[in-house]
């Protein structure tokens, strides 16, 4: 950004001021210090003769981008008190990187002041330009020895918030989920092969209630099973590479990741197309040429299933460690529901392209929303029971169960072969 004539002025002025009362900028630096040591919860309660005793007895320490103020198992010497800048605390657990909730968000490493034997439990990593104002054991056992009442202040400080964030608890928001840093081709593989199996018996369910005509369980599985295999690969390896992309730095960081969260579906629809035609025996067509049927809302559904597997799974099996080894199966079904709710109308329409893909999208969503009619209930009037079709089409939508019970089944298979042959190469 450019500087204005006017601006230039003011710095001029500004620097001339400063050259004149260099006092200023010890004067700013001392409330500066002061305000980030009163953000923090041990220090939140003293008063400013307290406070302005720490600052005059602290350093200012100015961080680039990338740098870490703390490494996870390491005994630090000093207490560090973020003045301006974004730090993000992380820890790594089963391979997998996690941001953490810490006892303090302004503040790193006050606790060890009254234990310094203890190591630090999280990495705190500078994600901007960050300035910290470091406090050593010395200089607060000074505080407490000219002012014995501050150590009643610190103690009230402590006991109101302690107790509940004490404890490090792995918070790691959806779209900053982290695939785990070694990976598997072995175990993913095994249960992608296992799910090619269960997916094909489940997807003939799911076809048998769209048409209300009988499917073949296991066709054309010595395509399936490898091309599955490969597809399930690629999501995984993909994602992997894509959360590599640094967009911290960038003005609009959810933004960016949300739209690589996109890439690993958009990518292997071509071999979902393959899967899918591969069940679709009732289209005459050939391999070669029904697999390209119903590609538009098939990408919309590999968009969600590769977030659905990839981030979501982790998101929810995050949120049930709790539950000790149950968590990956029940975060896998949570996982796997919300997939394919969200998913189920563009894969309907895919399907229903695929199985016929001489009519018009447009006759087959009025085939899906005529399929509600029934459902609808019998207190709605005649004129507005064709709009509560519609509405349940896309709310409730024919065969959603089927294709919730099928994306978590697979999600069971595939997270739970991968967690337990993690170990493999």
């Amino acid at each position: 950004m450019e500087i204005t004539p006017d601006e230039r002025k003011e710095l001029r002025a500004l620097r001339e001021v400063l050259q004149q009362n260099p006092d200023l900028f010890k004067k700013f630096y001392l409330s500066e210090c002061m305000t980030a040591v009163k953000q923090a919860v041990i220090f939140s309660e003293l008063n400013d003769e307290h406070l302005r005793f720490l600052a005059t007895r602290m350093k200012r320490t100015e961080l680039p981008r990338g740098s870490l103020i703390t490494r996870k198992g390491e005994v630090g010497l000093d207490a560090c008190f973020i003045a301006s800048g974004v730090v993000k605390r992380w820890v790594t657990i089963d391979g997998r990187d996690h941001l953490v909730d810490s006892f303090d968000r302004h503040s790193m490493g006050t606790l060890h002041l009254f234990n310094d034997q203890h190591p630090a439990r999280f990495n705190a990593e500078c994600t901007t330009d960050v300035v910290v104002y470091r406090l050593s054991k010395t200089a607060l056992t000074e505080l407490l020895e000219k002012y014995p009442d501050a150590s009643a202040f610190i103690i009230k400080a402590l006991t109101q918030s302690i107790l509940n964030q004490s404890k490090v608890r792995a918070a790691t928001p959806l779209l900053e989920q982290r695939a785990a840093s070694h990976y598997s081709y072995t175990a993913t593989s095994l249960g992608a092969f296992i799910d090619s199996f269960f997916r094909s018996a489940m997807n003939a369910l799911i076809n048998q209630r769209l048409t209300g005509q009988p499917q073949a369980w296991f066709p054309n599985m010595h395509i399936q099973a490898p091309t599955r295999v490969l597809y399930i690969n690629a999501l995984k390896r993909i994602r992997a590479q894509l959360q590599e992309v640094d967009v911290a730095g960038s003005p609009y960081p959810n933004i960016y990741r949300l739209c690589l969260s996109f890439v690993p579906g958009l990518i292997v629809c071509p071999m979902s197309s393959v899967l899918e035609a591969c069940n679709a025996t009732a289209n005459p067509e050939s391999l070669v040429t029904r697999w390209t049927r119903g590609y538009v809302p098939r990408c919309g559904r590999e968009v969600v299933f590769g977030i659905g597997i990839n981030q979501l799974s982790e998101w929810c099996i995050e949120r049930s460690s709790f539950l000790g080894h149950l968590r990956v199966p029940v975060g896998s079904i949570f996982a796997g529901v919300v997939s394919g709710y969200l998913s189920h109308v563009p894969h309907n329409l895919s399907t229903l392209k695929l199985l016929e893909p001489s009519k018009s999208y447009a006759v087959h969503w009025h085939t899906l929303w005529q399929k509600s009619i029934p459902q609808v209930p019998t207190w709605v009037p005649p004129v507005n029971r064709d709009l509560a079709a519609k509405f349940m089409a896309v709310f409730l939508p024919v065969g959603v169960v089927r294709r919730s019970l099928q994306i978590s089944g697979s999600f069971i298979v595939i997270n739970g072969t991968i967690g337990f042959f993690k170990d493999l190469p």
